[in-house]
């Protein structure tokens, strides 16, 4: 996976932050993935697929 660190661009936002907790407390919904498990499958997928 080939990546490039950038000058941030106008309109960027300066800081991104995601939380499941409201969508918990409102709804009962719980997140069926870990973020690391999201992420390591993601990272094995773009692996496998990534010279097709």
């Amino acid at each position: 996976m080939t990546y490039q660190i950038q000058e941030k661009r106008a309109g960027d936002p300066s800081q991104v932050v995601a939380s499941s907790q409201k969508a918990s407390q409102l709804l009962g919904w719980k997140a069926r993935y870990s973020l690391k498990e999201i992420l390591e499958s993601a990272f094995l997928w773009n692996q496998k697929n990534e010279k097709k």
